[in-house]
């Protein structure tokens, strides 16, 4: 199990952040990404060889604190091919994807898409095996 604990400073709509996993190198971009959007909307996608393919399209969900000045806790259980996505306690997606089966880096990610002072913070990032 994957968590990030993310704070917003400056954040508005397409301006996105979450955890990757599953990542074989740090300089590839390959892995599994799940995101949200500081409009509040979550997607989950996997950039294997091939590019990227959405497993899950941009959502909207109650759950996320969007906006600025906002905190926000993305997890993801990662069994096999099965994965369940969490944000700020709460299931809000189960699905199942066997294009990147391998143990990889874990990390975070931020990207600006409309606000150029988009600011957003790994306050914590936790993993735990789980058998």
């Amino acid at each position: 199990y994957l968590e990030g604990t993310f704070r917003t400073a400056t954040c508005s709509g397409a301006d996105q952040y979450g955890l990757v996993f599953r990542a074989p190198t740090y300089s590839d971009g390959i892995g599994y990404y799940f995101g949200v959007s500081c409009s509040g909307q979550y997607y989950f996608l996997r950039w294997d060889n091939n590019g990227s393919n959405t497993l899950v399209n941009w959502t909207p969900e109650s759950k996320i604190n969007p906006g600025s000045n906002q905190l926000n806790r993305l997890g993801v259980m990662a069994n096999d091919d099965i994965f369940r996505l969490n944000i700020n306690g709460s299931l809000v997606k189960e699905l199942t994807d066997n294009g990147i089966q391998e143990k990889g880096y874990i990390g975070a990610f931020a990207s600006a898409f409309e606000d150029p002072g988009f600011t957003v913070l790994l306050e914590e990032l936790s993993l735990w095996i789980l058998q």
